[in-house]
């Protein structure tokens, strides 16, 4: 890209800065562009007072780099008449705009799906913006899918059919599926690595009994499986449980392994368990319904099934309900 200041003609002194009036704005570089409007988003207008050399050429080229649509800027002086008066030439090139675009290395029933995510229509300015962002979607659509090595690269040829149009070729190379070799956990002191690695119904490691579920990484599925682990952890106590921070590297061309690490936090447990405004029921019988036991390890989830339903029904909510109070409402409050 171009970035140039004033241009003059004609032995105009730019050590000394002196004030001008722009008697007219002109246009140069393209045909398609409406003088009027680039002239608004300049910023400048016929019968201002502007300073040259000074900033107020300096931020109308900025105004017009802002817009994102051209490859080249440049802001002339054209003419000074009665050496007070000057004629300023703004000379723009528009960067192309997209015609066409194709796929290559990739399966015929894929490109509608790729087409919709994209969005790149007809017309659209093409800029290294709108390369990076149609490379980092497709690259996190393959690996989501597993393909962690999917390269995507984009030739731009210019269309010899259509003025300033770029056609826009986009080569999908997606490589192998990458699967987890291993799933190593720092930070466990309190659950073992196993019993984690179980609670990941999607995202499992490489080994000699995985013959009905696939070792491949799924980004999607994985982050839901993260979720899986804080979940277990809330069921036995560490209700502050958090994955702190993961890494994926490879271990082999095919494959990965996968390091996560936890703060467990501390457990937590069930002290005592108070009523307040049960008048149809007393506390015994509420505490037999709930059934939890001051000095029970604390598990939201049970917590939760107890008061607002459990499978078999026989929740503090449902107890209500059955009879009649249909406005029931029960909240849980945590004193420390």
């Amino acid at each position: 890209m171009s970035h140039r200041a004033v241009e003059a003609q004609g032995g105009l002194d730019y050590s000394v800065q002196k004030t001008y009036e722009i008697g007219d704005i002109t246009l140069a570089g393209s045909e398609n562009l409406d003088r009027n409007v680039v002239v608004l988003l300049s910023g400048l207008a016929v019968g201002d007072k502007i300073e040259i050399p000074g900033e107020r050429i300096t931020k109308a080229i900025e105004k017009l780099w802002d817009q994102k649509l051209f490859d080249e800027i440049a802001i002339s002086i054209k003419e000074i008449k009665n050496e007070e008066v000057v004629i300023l030439e703004i000379y723009l090139k528009e960067l192309p705009r997209l015609s066409k675009f194709s796929f290559t290395g990739v399966q015929k029933s894929r490109i509608d799906d790729l087409r919709e995510l994209i969005q790149l229509n007809r017309g659209k300015v093409v800029n290294e913006n709108l390369i990076v962002s149609t490379q980092n979607q497709l690259k996190n659509y393959y690996v989501d899918k597993g393909f962690l090595n999917a390269q995507i690269d984009i030739d731009q040829q210019r269309d010899s059919t259509e003025e300033n149009g770029m056609i826009l070729d986009i080569a999908i190379t997606k490589g192998p599926r990458v699967k987890i070799e291993n799933i190593i956990f720092h930070g466990n002191s309190e659950l073992e690595g196993k019993k984690l690695r179980a609670t990941m119904k999607n995202t499992k490691q490489m080994g000699i009994a995985r013959i009905f579920k696939s070792s491949k990484f799924l980004e999607a599925e994985y982050k839901e499986d993260l979720q899986k682990i804080i979940n277990y952890y809330n069921t036995k106590g560490f209700r502050d449980a958090y994955v702190v921070k993961d890494s994926l590297y490879p271990n082999r061309e095919e494959s990965v392994n996968l390091e996560i690490w936890i703060d467990e936090g501390n457990k937590y447990y069930f002290r005592d368990i108070n009523w307040l405004g049960n008048t149809k029921y007393t506390n015994e019988e509420l505490r037999r319904i709930l059934d939890i036991d001051k000095g029970d390890v604390y598990d939201q989830q049970r917590l939760e099934s107890r008061l607002f339903g459990s499978m078999e029904g026989n929740d503090i909510t449902s107890l209500y309900m059955d009879e009649g109070h249909l406005f029931f409402d029960i909240r849980p409050v945590e004193l420390y």
